[in-house]
């Protein structure tokens, strides 16, 4: 066969391009994303295999330690902090940052960080890998867990071209994703926690979810555990469970019908005076807390907040509310102890954080959700503003935000043009455009467009933030 020119200038080229991969893989620094959705045990397998690694090591079966940071919610610009922060606490003194990266070139040490935050919408996490990476100097291995959209594929080539244009060394990128539980996992999970005729659990399940075998509460490990804990532990049926999921088939509810459970029977059964029966505080009021809580973590972009400061935002809203003063010491521990907040990992009793970040997310939705309908009543939007300014949101919390009850059609047209003026009267760069930008689509995803809304405000929309949408 004879070959054009463009022919053997291809064939070349494709040449060249399988020995740049192939040295590429033996001698660069090899970064590895652990990418599933939320609820699927990202953080979990990170955790046990820190604690595998360490127990090889102690043994003497292995040289190499893998060590999970934890960045409690900041960014990976200040992942140096985090290292030290996670040092300070481990009380390792004489191991500094120049240390680490040693032992990382060396391949005795290999470090996993979650969330990475690139597919959030900035950049910021890249160029702080990119430094990492730049210190490795073509060595090491580095574990990140993320989001599955990161490795979407228009979007991953776009990332790796801005990753690879940040630094001059060599790195490959390689995927583990985690699958969806099936049937077995389930059934296994339920058998593990003792659940009465475990063999028939999923198909219960199963048949009231409408055979939808791909819904978060029959797939997410974290979901299913979260399930089973509500029916342990407050003797809740799988047909009462679900039962009060407004459409089962809807999938975004997995999370929204958990809470509802768990709150319903924290202030029915725990938070109530024990001589009158009389709940301490309602439902709205218990919400309200919970999203001041999460509020509080956003400013602060941390996963853990003092149990003092929780203690503060709750004197604040029970002096607001009224509430007698002889109930507040009751209040107090009882929030402590919140069936929906843990301890931080490292066991200190001085801090709180929410079992899962999918609460926090759901919990933040409340406070956006109450200061979005009031800005639309009083055309006062001062609050909102320094809200949206403050930090990024995350899709989980503006699809929290317009999946449940609080708006209707008519609420849509102003409700955009609220958001396009709160952008246009922007002076300086905040998070307000990209936070906007993240919001509409999830509000045009909810509602009937007639008639059609213009949109022409200067809004930074991620790549990813219009997938699977219906309009």
């Amino acid at each position: 066969m004879n070959l054009t020119e463009n022919d053997e200038e291809n064939n070349r080229a494709l040449e060249l391009s399988q020995k740049e991969y192939s040295i590429k893989d033996q001698f660069s620094t090899k970064i590895i994303f652990i990418t599933a959705d939320a609820g699927h045990g990202k953080t979990a397998l990170l955790r046990e295999f820190q604690s595998i690694k360490a127990k090889e090591y102690l043994d003497g079966k292995s040289e190499q330690l893998f060590w999970h940071i934890d960045l409690q919610g900041r960014q990976l610009l200040r992942l140096s902090e985090a290292f030290m922060a996670d040092l300070g606490e481990l009380r390792v003194t004489g191991l500094w940052m120049q240390s680490i990266i040693r032992l990382m070139k060396h391949g005795l040490l290999v470090i996993g960080f979650d969330e990475l935050a690139a597919e959030q919408g900035t950049n910021d996490a890249l160029g702080s890998l990119a430094l990492l990476v730049d210190s490795l100097n073509n060595t090491g291995i580095i574990v990140a867990a993320s989001g599955r959209t990161f490795f979407d594929t228009e979007d991953y080539f776009k990332k790796t071209r801005l990753f690879e244009g940040k630094t001059n060394q060599l790195c490959s990128f390689n995927e583990i994703t985690l699958r969806n539980w099936t049937k077995d996992e389930v059934s296994l999970y339920a058998f593990t926690r003792e659940i009465n005729n475990s063999d028939n659990f999923y198909a219960k399940v199963y048949n009231l979810l409408g055979r939808e075998s791909n819904h978060p509460l029959l797939t997410r490990p974290f979901l299913i555990s979260q399930l089973v804990s509500a029916i342990t532990k407050y003797n809740i049926s799988v047909s009462d469970f679900i039962g009060g999921m407004s459409n089962p088939r809807d999938s975004n509810q997995g999370v929204n019908s958990l809470i509802e459970a768990f709150i319903k029977r924290e202030v029915e059964e725990k938070w109530k005076d024990k001589e009158t029966g009389e709940p301490y505080l309602n439902q709205e009021q218990h919400k309200w807390i919970l999203s001041s809580i999460a509020e509080e973590m956003r400013k602060s972009q941390t996963e853990k907040i003092q149990v003092d400061i929780i203690q503060t935002l709750v004197l604040l809203l029970l002096e607001e509310w009224g509430i007698d003063k002889s109930r507040r010491m009751e209040v107090f521990e009882m929030v402590k102890m919140h069936a929906l907040m843990v301890f931080p990992i490292d066991g200190n009793h001085n801090y709180r954080l929410f079992e899962h970040a999918e609460f926090k997310d759901y919990f933040t939705s409340i406070s956006l959700k109450r200061l979005l309908i009031e800005s639309l009543r009083s055309s006062k939007s001062r609050e909102l503003s320094s809200f949206l300014s403050t930090a990024q949101i995350s899709d989980s919390v503006a699809l929290y935000t317009f999946s449940n009850a609080g708006f209707n059609n008519s609420d849509i047209e102003p409700l955009i043009s609220l958001l396009q003026d709160l952008v246009k009267k922007e002076w300086k760069p905040t998070f307000i455009n990209i936070n906007v930008g993240t919001m509409i689509p999830f509000i045009l995803n909810r509602y009937d467009l007639e008639p059609n809304i213009e949109i022409n405000s200067k809004i930074v929309y991620t790549s990813l933030v219009f997938e699977n949408k219906n309009f």
